[in-house]
């Protein structure tokens, strides 16, 4: 709900939403002030809160920041999910797979 809020320029929620999160840890609030901090810090929180539960890598898709967050990682295609094959196929031609799948 927070990563909504500060993606879509709200940012009072978004920062009110991570703070439920953080003071629940025993931290302070956020000291984000722009929607693209709040983002960053957002995706920490969950990172740390999501520990070892293998979502990690989902959220770097979702945000696209494989690249940033791992630069070795050679295969750029999986940057993206690959589009289910019926909608591909129900659209006759206009929407195809993304490349590498």
């Amino acid at each position: 709900m927070a990563e909504a809020a500060a993606q879509t320029g709200d940012l009072l929620t978004a920062a009110a939403q991570l703070s439920v999160i953080r003071n629940r840890a025993g931290l302070a609030p956020s000291p984000a002030t722009t929607a693209d901090a709040l983002v960053a810090d957002i995706v920490l929180q969950r990172r740390l809160e999501l520990a070892c539960e293998g979502q990690h890598w989902v959220g770097l898709r979702r945000t696209n920041t494989i690249r940033t967050a791992l630069p070795t990682c050679p295969q750029t295609f999986r940057n993206l999910f690959p589009i289910p094959a019926r909608e591909v196929n129900i659209t006759g031609g206009v929407i195809t797979q993304n490349a590498g799948f």
